[in-house]
């Protein structure tokens, strides 16, 4: 884990999914890890960011879209992972409605009718829509998400252990970017816990 001074711009040789992890790791204290290989197992450049309240921790990467070979560039993959205890066993995808196949290859979830708000830009399915639904309403939901419509949220539960991962694609991502996604997390985060739905004490 490594600390990293601001930089105003980002060098030519550097990637932007790196620049833009440092960049953020240091304006909101959070901590930059390196790309590693050990014990045969691969771990990508990301940001540790650390929740309050003894809440664990969640996981930032930004990965360029151009690094599969292609010569296109669409802009950065933003990624956020959140692996919790699951006291209450709720599955739920929310995605853009211009991404329609999403829910009929979820198809084990049930359609969830969205506040006025989201429904014109999301569409939902979960296990059980009215938890999906009292989330939504969590104060400040609904207009992090507003700005970002391309915003994907999952949630799966396996055995005793569940994730939820949140990615999103911009063509001009820059930090301020990057916190409206984090926020958005901490946001479901704070509202799956008032809903019952983490178990205390990670």
């Amino acid at each position: 884990m490594t600390r990293t001074k601001i930089k105003s711009t980002k060098p030519w040789w550097e990637s932007k999914s790196k620049f833009l992890l440092q960049e953020y790791a240091n304006k909101y204290e959070a901590t930059f890890v390196e790309a590693s290989f050990k014990n045969w197992k691969y771990t990508g450049r990301h940001v540790l960011i650390r929740l309050p309240h003894g809440r664990g921790q969640m996981y930032l990467t930004v990965t360029d879209s151009n690094s599969n070979g292609s010569n296109t560039n669409s802009g950065q993959v933003i990624g956020i992972k959140y692996k919790y205890k699951p006291r209450r066993k709720l599955e739920y995808l929310l995605s853009s409605v211009k991404s329609p196949l999403l829910l009929i290859l979820h198809g084990n979830l049930r359609q969830v009718t969205l506040p006025n708000p989201l429904s014109k830009s999301f569409h939902a399915g979960a296990s059980h829509p009215s938890m999906l639904r009292a989330i939504l309403k969590h104060e400040g939901i609904a207009d992090l998400l507003e700005e970002h419509k391309g915003a994907r949220l999952k949630a799966r539960v396996k055995e005793h252990e569940a994730l939820l991962t949140f990615s999103e694609t911009n063509k001009k991502a820059d930090v301020v970017f990057l916190r409206g996604c984090v926020q958005i997390m901490v946001s479901f985060v704070e509202a799956m816990y008032e809903q019952g739905i983490v178990r205390e004490g990670k």
